[in-house]
């Protein structure tokens, strides 16, 4: 199996970011499978001296509330933050949305709920991937923000903006990268 590490890129360059309409951050991690009982308060940067992120193996998850919805951060070489069976979990009865972003400027979207695909999309793809509907219109409003976008601008400002538009409140690096529960769930 090649690692991001065989093709030159840093973990700065892959997201796995979760958001979940009504669970607690705490909800989350445990369906997660990761132990909240261990997670201390620290910022991004005190996260990556504490658990040398990314970890060799396992997952840094950093965790909060926006709103009625909880995120979850995801720093990982491999992360699991895609896995069909965690974001069943994660959408049973409820709303989850799962954003990742991969080296090469891939972005991936879906809206799931209760398990079920709403909405997929890859923003280099020129329509989404067919699900059941779109009922928040992330495609498109992805799209809109990225095209008026600068070139070799990564996007991160659209991403925020559309998740922030969806739950209500400013998702920014500011508060992604501020002082969150972090926990090192190991495999």
């Amino acid at each position: 199996m090649i690692s991001a590490d065989d093709l030159g890129w840093t973990y700065e360059d892959l997201v796995c970011f979760n958001l979940v309409r009504g669970r607690t951050p705490d909800d989350v991690l445990r369906l997660y499978e990761a132990d909240s009982s261990q997670a201390r308060t620290m910022t991004r940067e005190q996260a990556d001296e504490e658990f040398d992120s990314p970890p060799g193996i396992g997952s840094v998850l950093r965790v909060g509330l926006a709103g009625s919805w909880s995120f979850r951060l995801e720093i990982a070489w491999e992360p699991e933050g895609f896995d069909t069976g965690l974001l069943n979990r994660l959408s049973a009865g409820t709303d989850a949305i799962h954003y990742f972003r991969n080296p090469k400027g891939g972005v991936f979207v879906k809206h799931l709920r209760d398990g079920e695909i709403l909405e997929h999309f890859d923003l280099g793809l020129p329509e989404p991937i067919p699900g059941k509907d779109a009922p928040l219109g992330l495609a498109e409003d992805f799209r809109r923000r990225a095209s008026a976008r600068p070139y070799g601008d990564d996007g991160f400002d659209e991403i925020w903006a559309v998740l922030s538009h969806l739950t209500g409140v400013p998702l920014n690096d500011g508060l992604i990268n501020g002082p969150l529960p972090t926990v090192l769930k190991n495999p």
